[in-house]
């Protein structure tokens, strides 16, 4: 299990060794970092000057006294972490459906490179074909992660529980970072779920590597595209060793 972990915890790296030792593969990684570097940029901009008023107006009723100084710095601290661990999932949301098309031919190419797949079985399917398909899976489940969003942001708000929140939203996006290898193997929805639980452990070492990069932040969103080339190549050694 700490082996798999390790692995999991590692995936960034993984990531970042294929695109390096892989030179093809660069430029299906540029665009979805910028597409995740301009939304993080506009959503940040967004939210950045606003959280401190969210703050102050929710304890505008204790008039600005001595409890009112007491609890706005504390709760001014949880509500940034709140906001963080929420732009970075919103951003993630959003990139889903935009950057889906680039991520889903970036882990076809490593799944070719890893012998996962044939060159006739990812060539039988065109990029337009690809692309409305995963625009439309890529809708279905912002949707989905959104419902969720917003019941783990009201959730993180709760001392303790907002860790756990917080594990869980990395752990819908380690599952998002292998749906991109899922949906280049053509795996239905119950055989990506059951490879999932199957791989928990894997799967917790990425939600915590992804964990560790909120402590530079933005840094979570920057590097999801590295997740998803490190995500497809740990997808095709678990297919080829499932050990």
């Amino acid at each position: 299990m700490l082996k798999q972990f390790t692995k999991g915890l590692l995936f960034i790296f993984t990531g970042f060794a294929q695109i390096k030792a892989n030179k093809g593969l660069k430029r299906f990684l540029i665009l979805p970092l910028v597409i995740d570097a301009l939304l993080l940029v506009v959503l940040f901009s967004v939210g950045l000057s606003n959280v401190s008023v969210w703050v102050g107006s929710a304890l505008s009723f204790l008039n600005e006294g001595a409890w009112y100084f007491f609890i706005y710095y504390p709760l001014l601290a949880l509500a940034w972490v709140s906001f963080l661990v929420f732009i970075i999932y919103l951003t993630f949301i959003l990139s889903t459906i935009i950057a889906a098309p680039f991520n889903v031919i970036l882990s076809e190419k490593v799944l070719l490179i890893e012998g996962v797949i044939t060159e006739d079985s990812a060539t039988l399917r065109s990029w337009w074909a690809l692309t409305v398909k995963m625009l439309r899976a890529s809708l279905i489940k912002a949707f989905v992660f959104t419902v969720l969003a917003l019941v783990l942001f009201v959730l993180a708000f709760i001392p303790v529980i907002n860790v756990v929140a917080s594990f869980v939203v990395f752990l819908i996006m380690s599952f998002d970072c292998f749906d991109y290898a899922f949906e280049s193997a053509r795996m239905t929805f119950s055989q990506r779920v059951q490879f999932f639980i199957k791989h928990l452990s894997v799967a917790c070492g990425m939600a915590t590597s992804l964990m560790i990069t909120l402590l530079l932040p933005g840094l979570t969103i920057l590097v999801l595209p590295l997740g998803v080339a490190g995500a497809s190549f740990i997808f095709a050694e678990l297919k080829k060793d499932p050990s």
